[in-house]
């Protein structure tokens, strides 16, 4: 589950999405290379159930077979559900704005191994939410626009690691912040250079079956493996 992320401008598969979601042939989801693919959405922008503008990242739940979808310009997730046609079954997000529980620009999305909340980069207010599953309401929210240690400047994508706690991609910072399942700031590492244990302009993240750190370098156009501690990048791959 910790590689069921998709975050649609990071990764290049992923195209054509201004205003449809389409299911892919994910070469990193194996045991979903037979499910049909198919589209989700009318193709046409929207604010309706079933609608999207511009669909940025989405994560699947298993255990509830529900697709996440944040929406940039709708600034909320929408809920659909899979075992029946793709229905809508919920919104998350009260609207454009800054209290807790509205989003402003929402991007990267994963869901918390520990407490299957939803995670959601609330990229326009600098910080990161946290919603239940079950109800969709607003648990908790961390972060502020800075550059100190447990703030942001635009973060991008999210994951989770087995324990609850959580990776983020501080986009504009150049860094990667890690937090405890509570919010709690742990440590942060990347600095703003094209060097190996450099970033810049990073957009996601997802977490191997090792503990490492898998990081969508985008404007070094590489993806960069780190340590499970954050200490060193251990090697680049360079894309694009």
């Amino acid at each position: 589950p910790l590689l069921t992320q998709i975050d649609t401008r990071a990764c290049p598969q992923l195209t054509n999405l201004d205003a449809r979601l389409k299911e892919l042939d994910w070469p990193l989801l194996n045991k979903f290379r037979n499910y049909p693919s198919r589209v989700i959405g009318s193709g046409d922008r929207g604010q309706n159930d079933g609608e999207f503008n511009k669909p940025w990242s989405a994560c699947f739940d298993e255990a509830s077979q529900r697709l996440a979808v944040s929406e940039y310009d709708n600034h909320r997730v929408q809920i659909l559900d899979t075992l029946h046609s793709y229905e809508s079954r919920g919104m998350i997000g009260q609207g454009n704005g800054s209290e807790a529980g509205q989003l402003l620009n929402p991007r990267g999305v994963c869901l918390q191994a520990t407490t299957h909340h939803l995670v959601v980069c609330d990229g326009g207010n600098h910080r990161i939410q946290l919603f239940s599953m079950d109800d969709y309401k607003f648990v908790l929210q961390f972060g502020s626009r800075g550059r100190e240690p447990g703030q942001f400047d635009f973060p991008f994508g999210v994951a989770s690691a087995s324990s609850g706690s959580l990776v983020v991609v501080d986009k504009d910072n150049h860094s990667v912040q890690i937090f405890d399942s509570l919010g709690h700031f742990v440590r942060r590492f990347g600095q703003q250079g094209n060097r190996p244990h450099e970033l810049k302009g990073p957009r996601c993240v997802c977490i191997d079956s090792y503990g490492r750190y898998l990081i969508a370098d985008r404007d070094n156009k590489r993806i960069c493996v780190w340590s499970s501690d954050g200490s060193q990048c251990i090697r680049t791959l360079p894309v694009g």
